[in-house]
C-alpha cells in the first residue's frame, strides 16, 4: 500500500460564461464569491481548493463566432490535450461537441462529461 493519495484529474473545455464560473469555484478564487457583499466574513477561503485537480481550462471560440456548419472541426480543437481521467464541456459549437470525444480519447482522456445547460445546444446522439 503506497501513502501518495490519487486525485481526480480535469480538464474543462468551454466556450462561455458557464465553466468558467465552475472552475472558478472549484479552485476557490477569492474574487468569485460575492454573496456577503460587505459583510463576508471569507468563510469558505482556505477551507477547499481544487486547483491540484485541473490540469487545463482550455477555452474554444463562441458558436455565434463560428458558421452554422463546420466542415472541419478538427482544425478547432486544441493543439495539445494533457492526460487526464475527466473532460468538461460546456457550451460548444455542436460540431465541436460532436469531435470532442475521438480528439481527447487520443490523448489519453478517460471520460468526458457534458452538461445540458440547453437541450438544443446538444444533439440528440450525444445527450445519453
Amino acid at each position: 500500500m503506497t501513502d501518495k493519495k490519487e486525485f481526480l484529474t480535469l480538464i474543462f473545455v468551454y466556450s462561455g460564461e458557464f465553466a468558467e464560473r465552475v472552475i472558478r469555484n472549484l479552485i476557490n478564487d477569492p474574487s468569485f464569491c460575492k454573496s456577503c457583499g460587505l459583510y463576508c466574513d471569507s468563510c469558505k477561503y482556505g477551507v477547499y481548493s481544487y486547483v491540484r485537480n485541473i490540469r487545463a481550462a482550455i477555452e474554444l471560440p463562441k458558436p455565434s463566432d463560428l458558421p452554422a456548419f463546420i466542415d472541419k472541426p478538427e482544425e478547432y480543437m486544441p493543439k495539445s490535450v494533457p492526460k487526464s481521467d475527466l473532460c468538461v464541456a460546456s457550451g460548444l459549437h455542436k460540431d465541436l461537441l460532436l469531435e470532442l470525444p475521438t480528439h481527447i480519447r487520443k490523448a489519453g482522456v478517460k471520460g468526458l462529461i457534458v452538461p445540458i445547460e440547453d437541450f438544443n445546444e446538444v444533439p440528440p446522439g450525444l445527450r445519453k
